[in-house]
């Protein structure tokens, strides 16, 4: 180990060096095994990549440490290698496949179509086809995320699911290079086509199956970001839909929202105010009607923070801060009882109400607190009631076991 160690460590690497720390990749003993790979990853050559990929797919699946060091070295190799020299090498399918696995991870666009190429001429599983298209869409040019998408489309026709599938994984690429769909290229058409067949589906369930939670969040977000304003009245019908999950419902309280908020304000006032909606779905929807700051929008806002429950009164109570007027609307609600002063011993609350423009927020703010203890004193009032309740308990084993 120490030897492979010290040939890494010194100067004037060549061929024959090489060859010794590549012989080492056989050795019995796995801390020499992984000290040739992690020389072999400071000294790239296209002829450590073959006795790196069958140390993997050997090395036992415990050994973590192992295979760490063999997928780094991989990846290092990968790094310098341009594609026309890596098509040349000769590599059993398993070890191919290990190549692709590092390849898409590797932030290149030349290494990212070589992986995506390899797998689509040799119809490899669909997990590692899903991995490739993520990788073309974070690191490919448009031209490559065109064709890939394409390629896609066209063969996942059979299903609505294999299409969203297809289509999710270039969308997750596209998502963390940071850009959004656009209308003029490929993915975007495909998804400004896709997105209206998944919700399509949703309103034709009429109590059957629904798509999956994951495909009908894909075709929100869609139609959000190519603003396909056509789709807000299926986006609302998602919206009030209470057999799918309270994430999809938020994600169509944000779509619907972003859409057509004159056809959605009242959609939201709705739920913000029904006590049958879960509560993470009405803060949703307060921070919708927060964001558009109509006049209705403040207006629904007021009317629920009356009858809220404590859990969403600080969320209303910001929503309505996001502007002047809603500032003042809750400042007078608090002033006629309608509101808990509380509210403004809320640091966020008392915050967005400074900002909000609103006049005399601190001279308001103190006279209706005036009277109310700290909420730290709140919090020990309510540990000393509990403490005296229990401290004048009569405790009964009889009564427990009754």
């Amino acid at each position: 180990m120490h030897l492979v160690k010290t040939l890494a460590a010194m100067p004037g690497w060549d061929a024959a060096r090489g060859d010794l720390v590549r012989a080492k990749m056989a050795d019995a003993d796995p801390f020499v095994r992984r000290a040739a790979a992690e020389a072999l990853a400071e000294h790239p050559e296209l002829a450590s990549i073959q006795p790196l990929v069958r140390a993997w797919l050997a090395a036992p699946s415990d050994d973590v440490q192992l295979i760490q060091a063999l997928r780094i070295a991989v990846r290092n190799q990968l790094r310098t290698m341009p594609p026309e020299t890596l098509a040349g090498l000769t590599l059993a399918d398993a070890e191919w496949l290990k190549l692709i696995e590092i390849a898409v991870a590797v932030p290149d666009d030349a290494v990212a179509w070589f992986a995506f190429e390899y797998v689509r001429d040799h119809d490899a599983a669909s997990d590692f086809m899903s991995r490739c298209l993520s990788s073309v869409a974070q690191h490919c040019g448009d031209a490559r995320v065109d064709e890939a998408a394409r390629f896609a489309r066209n063969n996942n026709s059979e299903s609505i699911a294999a299409e969203a599938g297809a289509f999710q994984s270039l969308f997750d690429g596209l998502s963390r290079r940071g850009q959004k769909l656009s209308a003029d290229d490929e993915l975007g058409r495909w998804g400004a086509a896709l997105a209206p067949s998944i919700l399509t589906l949703v309103g034709d369930s009429s109590g059957g199956p629904l798509p999956s939670a994951e495909v009908v969040s894909l075709a929100l977000r869609v139609a959000e970001q190519l603003r396909l304003a056509t789709l807000s009245v299926q986006t609302l019908g998602v919206l009030r839909n209470a057999r799918l999950s309270d994430e999809v419902r938020t994600t169509a309280a944000a779509t619907a929202a972003a859409l057509d908020p004159h056809k959605a304000t009242p959609v939201l006032a709705t739920i913000v105010g029904s006590g049958a909606e879960p509560v993470p779905l009405r803060q949703a929807a307060a921070r919708q009607l927060g964001a558009s700051g109509t006049p209705e929008a403040r207006d629904a806002l007021a009317a629920a923070i009356v009858s809220a429950p404590a859990a969403l009164q600080q969320p209303l109570a910001l929503a309505l801060t996001s502007t002047e007027d809603g500032a003042e609307l809750l400042l007078e609600r608090v002033a006629a009882g309608k509101a808990s002063a509380r509210l403004l011993q809320d640091k966020s609350v008392v915050n967005r109400l400074k900002a909000s423009g609103a006049a005399d927020v601190g001279e308001r703010i103190a006279d209706l607190t005036r009277n109310l203890p700290s909420a730290d004193n709140a919090i020990r009032q309510v540990i000393a009631r509990v403490a005296a309740d229990h401290a004048t308990a009569m405790p009964s084993i009889d009564a427990g076991r009754a």
